[in-house]
């Protein structure tokens, strides 16, 4: 019997690709692959995106954000009015069988009109609360005022969509205990990793991708795809590579991603005398990402803070590409077992220089391709991952 799904979460993949929206989008393609009919409800993000779609057999039901003032107590509240409007036209005269959240606030909307009637289940990519209040402290003055009016707001809303769900879903021990810590919901929560897709596999030779996507043969490439934002370490990255970037000719760092800090950080860049040795990418489609994976000698993770996963580095690994990554949040989970000496100390811009230049000198030396490829594939490949997911959705009974 086909059941009716509901996603609930702050972007569409196709619209605003995060790692939370993959996440989410990668989930609800699988509900759909096993014959229940889905539907997306979140946030619109540019205006040439129609309210209600069908993309590739999936309902998306998308709602306007207010124009508020960036300083407006009332901003979240407004949000969520908008977001009730939206959600009463287009999703309550539905049955739904099992719900969602993958954001808090809009859980809350949804939650508010259909009751206790479906399942509720909810998977935390990092703690609404916890993000914010990073993103907040780095605005300044500004920030700080949004912190005073708007932390709290978002704590309770967060709370009151865990406490609701019947289960939620940790993607690693990390989030969890920030999580219990935080909310004191441990017993409802379980660990299921997120997996890494199947098309995520090398198909072209390092030099044929990179005549494919215009990059030297001949230089030796540090990449990465982060959103420009605070807690990304980006900034740090490129003050640890400027001076190896100075002494070696050969080495490019290649950022891929958008963000509000592109500017900031091309400035830095420029200010360092490297301008000319660092390419900003902008948005990637896929084909072009797997293009890169499969292109440069290292992909690099300088998160600072809260990495509640690391899906990037299961991709960097599923193409046998080294990953250089910070220990912030879970990331030597995903890391320790294959690469423990590519692990630095977050915030550590000293550390991740003697790190890199250990790797560029040949005195640290990464597993074989083949091992990386393995390690992903045996650890965070669907056979591993849908079992679990599914019974946590309600899907499946617990074998």
């Amino acid at each position: 019997m086909s059941l009716n799904y509901l996603s609930v979460v702050d972007g569409f993949f196709p619209d605003r690709p995060t790692g939370s929206a993959r996440v989410a989008w990668d989930v609800a393609q699988m509900v759909r692959d096993i014959g229940h009919n889905v539907t997306v409800f979140c946030p619109k993000q540019f205006d040439a995106a129609k309210d209600v779609c069908e993309h590739e057999g999936i309902s998306v039901v998308r709602y306007v954000l207010p124009k508020v003032h960036a300083l407006d107590p009332l901003k979240i509240a407004k949000r969520r009015n908008r977001g009730v409007m939206a959600a009463r036209a287009a999703i309550v005269h539905k049955r739904w069988d099992i719900v969602h959240i993958h954001s808090p606030l809009e859980g809350s909307i949804v939650y508010a009109l259909l009751g206790d009637g479906p399942r509720y289940v909810s998977t935390v990519h990092s703690p609404a609360v916890l993000e914010q209040e990073i993103i907040w402290v780095a605005q300044g003055l500004q920030g700080r005022i949004k912190l005073l009016f708007g932390k709290g707001q978002l704590k309770r809303i967060e709370s009151g969509v865990l406490r609701k769900a019947h289960a939620i879903q940790a993607l690693s021990q990390f989030t969890k205990s920030v999580i219990d810590a935080t909310y004191f919901v441990g017993a409802k929560v379980s660990v299921i990793p997120h997996w890494c897709r199947t098309d995520f596999r090398r198909k072209l030779s390092k030099n044929n991708a990179r005549r494919e996507i215009g990059w030297s043969e001949d230089a030796k490439i540090v990449f990465t795809l982060r959103r420009l934002a605070p807690r990304m370490g980006l900034d740090l990255a490129i003050k640890a590579m400027a001076p190896l970037l100075l002494e070696r000719k050969e080495l490019k760092f290649i950022i891929a991603g958008s963000g509000k800090l592109e500017k900031s950080l091309k400035a830095l860049s420029a200010s360092l005398g490297v301008r000319d040795r660092i390419c900003f990418l902008g948005q990637l489609t896929d084909e072009h990402l797997k293009r890169c994976y499969e292109a440069a000698d290292l992909f690099l993770l300088p998160t600072t803070a809260l990495e509640c996963f690391g899906l990037i580095i299961l991709e960097a690994l599923s193409f046998g590409l080294p990953v250089m990554a910070t220990d912030a949040g879970a990331i030597p989970e995903v890391m320790r077992p294959v690469l423990p000496d590519f692990i630095v100390p977050a915030g550590r811009e000293d550390a991740l220089r003697e790190r890199l230049n250990c790797w560029l000198n040949g005195s640290l030396i990464p597993p074989l391709p083949e091992t990386l490829c393995e390690y992903a594939s045996k650890n965070y490949s669907e056979e591993a991952v849908y079992p679990r997911l599914k019974v946590f959705l309600g899907f499946a009974q617990v074998p």
